[in-house]
């Protein structure tokens, strides 16, 4: 669920902005009517994922909000803010703001708002998915005694949670289609990314108890795991993980 705030001087305008958002992943959670008031929000909940903006709010107006969120450097919101407004210039001027996902003419039809508003929201639960996958590969590296401070298992990370975040792709050839991507976000080359790989391999294999690799990779003898083993085997185990839960689309 992604939930939303709408700042608005008009509570009649929040309404029906309120009403367009017909999704069942979007959540208006607060509506603000006054710029002080849309500040404190967006400051003290946690809850927000997406804020509605119009800028000509009283007391406090849009832009002083846009300014506080830089000085504060309050980066949860970057490209999370779809900006209303009469001004077309100044829309123009915040397009290209690091808070700013999209500009909206208030004069523009509430459509056109909905259809902005459910691009952002592909896009922050396509985040949020990233972010929970993380979460799961993370604790099973972690219990492989995977070191986390070495840049092969970080690697190794990326590369799950590519393989996972596409799984409808043919990534089966990884040093063809999987360690260039990882190797061009890295700056670096496929080589290094696959040798810092195999030496966090070597030190997990060195930390992990026998016991728990065999039970683990279903060895019956002790034997240290590929770069394979542990891709493909993590992998596996997080899909069932999420079908035995009924999701199959995460």
């Amino acid at each position: 669920m992604i939930n939303v705030l709408i700042a608005s001087n008009n509570i009649y305008y929040s309404k029906a902005i309120m009403d367009v958002l017909d999704n069942k992943n979007i959540k208006v959670t607060n509506m603000a009517i006054d710029g002080i008031e849309a500040l404190g929000l967006i400051k003290t909940k946690n809850n927000i994922d997406i804020v509605i903006l119009e800028l000509e709010l009283a007391s406090y107006n849009g832009i002083k909000i846009i300014n506080t969120l830089i000085k504060d450097n309050m980066l949860k919101y970057s490209k999370s803010l779809i900006i209303i407004s009469k001004n077309k210039d100044l829309l123009e001027k915040l397009k290209h703001n690091q808070f700013v996902f999209d500009i909206i003419d208030r004069k523009e039809s509430l459509y056109n708002l909905k259809v902005k508003v459910e691009k952002l929201l592909h896009k922050k639960m396509k985040e949020n998915r990233a972010i929970v996958l993380k979460h799961e590969i993370t604790k099973e590296i972690k219990y492989l005694r995977y070191n986390l401070s070495y840049k092969g298992t970080n690697y190794l990370i990326d590369i799950i949670e590519l393989l996972l975040l596409n799984k409808n792709k043919d990534y089966s050839n990884l040093n063809k289609d999987v360690y260039p991507i990882i190797a061009n976000k890295y700056k670096t080359t496929v080589f290094n990314i696959k040798s810092n790989i195999i030496k966090a391999t070597e030190q997990m294999y060195i930390e992990c108890e026998n016991e728990r690799l065999k039970q683990y990779f279903g060895f019956v003898n002790d034997s240290k795991p590929t770069t394979k083993n542990v891709i493909y085997t993590i992998y596996n185990k997080i899909i069932n993980k999420y079908e035995r839960r009924g999701n199959k689309n995460f």
